[in-house]
């Protein structure tokens, strides 16, 4: 158990991958504790209880003027001991701010060592962005974005039936809210622009209570 830097918990990310994190600076706190207790062979494990808590951590690219900040990350990976597949990660709380656009997660995740197919999982997200400023943040490459953007997200079930698309077996309900919203690819003939949307949705539909845009030059008002 010890206190580091939320810039000790990146130093562990594979060397394959540090590229991506070149030209980043991160700052803030880590706690890490844990325990392990019991017996382990090719089918038992000991059990443990190991936690990760990053607070007031952030984010900056070097080359863009803003900060990700007020990054706090709570998680928490447990087994009482026996089966590997009795191992749950629970995630009560992450959440994150780009400027005055705060996006947060929670989520839960168990059954998955043994057949990943079979994992349980139970995950809400939350987020309001001002799209216009994401830019200035992270690096949208040959992208370019603007308007404002609202949604809420819950979906729990078991991860087979989001892979063969067996979608009513999943609870999940959320809506969007999207307001002058403009999207440029260089890979695009045209902008696509959405002055505005509302969409709501559940596991029995998916209903579109309003959708203003412009796709390639024609106009779409429902």
């Amino acid at each position: 158990s010890g206190e580091e830097t939320f810039k000790d918990l990146l130093s562990l990310v594979p060397s394959e991958q540090l590229t991506q994190l070149e030209g980043i600076e991160a700052n803030g706190l880590i706690d890490v504790g844990g325990h392990v207790h019991g017996i382990y062979n090719e089918s038992t494990v000991p059990a443990f209880s190991f936690n990760i808590d990053v607070s007031d951590g952030s984010l900056k690219y070097v080359d863009l003027p803003n900060t990700i900040d007020q990054i706090n990350i709570s998680m928490l990976a447990q087994n009482p001991g026996g089966s590997p597949n009795g191992t749950e990660i629970n995630i009560p709380t992450a959440s994150l701010r780009f400027g005055d656009n705060p996006i947060s997660l929670s989520g839960y995740l168990n059954n998955f060592v043994d057949n990943p197919l079979a994992t349980n999982f139970d995950f809400h997200l939350l987020a309001d962005m001002d799209l216009g400023e994401l830019g200035t943040y992270i690096p949208l490459e040959d992208n370019t974005l603007s308007g404002l953007a609202k949604f809420q997200f819950d979906a729990s079930g078991v991860a087979q039936d989001l892979v063969f698309k067996q979608y009513d077996k999943i609870e999940f309900a959320g809506s969007l809210e999207a307001e002058e919203v403009r999207f440029y690819s260089s890979d695009m003939a045209e902008e696509v622009y959405l002055p505005r949307a509302e969409m709501s949705l559940d596991p029995e539909k998916i209903e579109l209570t309003e959708l203003k845009a412009e796709i390639a030059g024609s106009d779409v008002d429902m």
